[in-house]
């Protein structure tokens, strides 16, 4: 028997002239073990209600009407906000292939004015040229 859950979502919306960010606020509705699975896989993700369960953990949870894999997925994601991440490369040494990596992942591949032959001689920490400069270019 699939066991019916509903959570009680409170979300406040706060907007901008150009944007609106929705935050979200479970309140559980009883003090039910399928409840508060609900409310843990919104706040911390599937894998802690998986573990607060233990061996009664069932997929057929529901909770608002949907899967409670579903439901995690949904609300988790929106609840985790990764925070940007800053590379700084710098030359391992005075080589000159050390430096054109730094002046790839900087400037761009460009910049180098390079042959496309030279560029797929050099390689980058294990990378080719054009990787290294594409993965840290933009940040």
């Amino acid at each position: 028997m699939k066991t019916t859950l509903i959570a009680l979502s409170v979300f406040a919306l706060s907007s901008n002239a150009m944007a609106s960010t929705a935050s979200y606020d479970f309140v559980a509705l009883d003090d039910s073990a399928h409840t508060n699975l609900c409310v843990v896989s919104a706040k911390q993700g599937l894998k802690a209600a998986k573990k607060l369960a233990g061996v009664r953990f069932d997929d057929s949870i529901t909770c608002n009407g949907s899967t409670i894999r579903a439901f995690a997925a949904k609300y988790k994601a929106q609840s985790e906000v990764k925070a940007p991440r800053t590379v700084k490369v710098i030359a391992a040494n005075n080589a000159q292939e050390s430096e054109l990596c730094v002046n790839a992942a900087t400037n761009g591949l460009n910049s180098l004015n390079l042959k496309k032959s030279e560029i797929k001689q050099i390689s980058c920490n294990g990378l080719s040229l054009t990787a290294f400069a594409r993965t840290y270019s933009a940040m």
